[in-house]
């Protein structure tokens, strides 16, 4: 079974999660370990396979805000900012993915 990590902001987390949710993408929460530095809010992993309805959920998310920003690193451990891509290219991108940076630089709206 395949698994993505994703470090997720406090912004726009709530909307990606549900995104998630909708488009039937299981995943974990992961809490770190107590007194473990760590540089995103939340983690979580994706299970199982990623493809074109994870590309769509991250188009979809990006396309909420201007403040938002998604980095995939692959397994050439090279890093892909998603800007201006299609789903369809965004799918390719994800057969090499090892792990996605989701960050919304802004608070949500209350």
């Amino acid at each position: 079974m395949q698994r993505l990590r994703v470090n997720l902001s406090s912004g726009g987390r709530d909307e990606f999660l549900a995104l998630l949710t909708e488009s039937e993408i299981n995943f974990i929460e992961r809490r770190p370990q107590l007194g473990v530095l760590v540089a995103s809010l939340s983690a979580l992993e994706i299970i199982g396979v990623v493809g074109s309805s994870l590309a769509a959920v991250l188009v979809k998310w990006l396309h909420g805000r201007a403040t938002r920003m998604i980095t995939i690193q692959t397994t050439k451990n090279a890093f892909v900012t998603l800007k201006g891509y299609s789903p369809e290219q965004v799918t390719e991108i994800l057969n090499e993915a090892v792990s996605l940076n989701v960050i919304q630089r802004t608070k949500d709206d209350t």
